[in-house]
C-alpha cells in the first residue's frame, strides 16, 4: 500500500528512495527492483501457505494490509478455522468472501500485481521489457504457493519423503475434511491419538480400502527409518475395534496410520 501511495502521487524519487531501502532493510541479496520483486513474492508465498496450513484466515487483504516483508499485519476480523470449510470468511464486511480462507492465495496474488504496477515507475530503462520481465516474476507466484503450501501440508502428515502423489493425499484428506464438516485443528491433532483410524472411519473411508495402503505406509516409513519389525503387531490389528486400546509404545506415533486412512 505505501508503494502504491507513492506511485500514486507521481512521486518518483520518493519510490525509489523507499524501494531503495526496502531492499537495504529487508532484502539485500535482491541487487535491483526485479530482484525485490522475485524476493517479495517468495516471501508471501511461503506466508500465505503458512496461513493456510494453520488454519488461519487474516480478514482484510487489502494492499495497505499486507508487508512488503512478508510478515502478517494490520490482520483485524482474523480468525483461525473450527470446520474445514474453504468459503470461510469472519469478516462482517466480507460480504461477498473476497477475502474467505480459500480466497487467500488467490488474493495474495493479486496484490503482488499492484505492487509490480506502482514500482514500475521506478524501474530505469525500457518500460516494455520492465513490464513483460515483471509478469514473468508474477506468474510464478501460484507455483511458488503450491509448494510452499504441499511442504506445509506434507510436514502436517508426517511425510518423511517427497512423492509425487503427497499433493493428492492432502487434497484427498481436505476434501474428506470439507464433506464431514470436520474441525482443521482437531483434525490435525487427532496424529497424536491411537484411536485416529477409527476417528477417520467416521468421515466415511473403509477399512477394505485401506489395507493394501496401510501396508504401502508402513513399508515406506520402514525404509525411510531403516527399521525392521518397528510395530511389532500385525498390520491388520488396526483395523480391530480401537475401544481402550493403548499402544505398546511410549512414544506412539500414528502418523502413518493417519497417512494410509487418506491415500485411499
Amino acid at each position: 500500500g505505501t508503494f502504491q501511495y507513492f506511485a500514486a502521487r507521481g512521486d518518483i524519487e520518493g519510490l525509489r528512495l523507499l524501494a531503495d531501502h526496502v531492499i537495504a532493510r529487508h532484502y539485500p541479496e535482491a541487487g535491483d527492483y526485479r530482484g525485490l520483486y522475485d524476493a517479495v513474492i517468495a516471501r508471501q508465498a511461503a506466508l500465505v501457505a503458512q496461513w493456510l496450513c494453520v488454519g488461519f484466515i487474516h480478514g482484510v487483504m487489502n494492499t495497505d494490509n499486507m508487508s512488503i516483508a512478508g510478515e502478517t499485519i494490520d490482520y483485524g476480523p482474523c480468525a483461525f478455522l473450527d470446520a474445514y470449510d474453504p468459503a470461510t470468511t469472519f469478516s462482517s464486511i466480507d460480504r461477498e468472501g473476497r477475502y474467505a480462507y480459500g480466497n487467500q492465495p488467490s488474493i495474495a496474488h493479486w496484490n503482488l500485481a499492484r505492487l509490480a504496477e506502482s514500482l514500475l515507475p521506478a524501474v530505469p530503462g525500457d518500460e516494455q521489457a520492465a513490464l513483460d520481465a515483471a509478469k514473468a516474476v508474477l506468474a510464478t507466484f501460484p507455483k511458488r504457493f503450491e509448494r510452499e503450501f504441499d511442504a506445509g501440508l506434507r510436514a502436517k502428515l508426517g511425510l518423511l519423503t517427497v512423492e509425487d502423489e503427497d499433493a493428492a493425499l492432502g487434497r484427498r484428506l481436505l476434501d474428506c475434511m470439507q464433506e464431514a464438516r470436520a474441525d482443521f485443528t482437531g483434525t490435525f491433532a487427532a496424529l497424536a491419538d491411537p484411536g485416529v483410524i477409527s476417528y477417520l472411519q467416521h468421515l466415511g473411508v473403509t477399512a477394505v480400502e485401506l489395507m493394501p495402503i496401510h501396508a504401502y505406509l508402513q513399508d515406506r516409513y520402514l525404509v525411510d527409518k531403516g527399521l525392521t519389525n518397528y510395530w511389532g503387531y500385525n498390520t491388520l490389528s488396526f483395523f480391530a475395534p480401537h475401544n481402550g486400546y493403548q499402544s505398546p509404545f511410549l512414544h506412539f506415533n500414528p502418523v502413518n496410520e493417519f497417512k494410509m486412512m487418506v491415500r485411499a
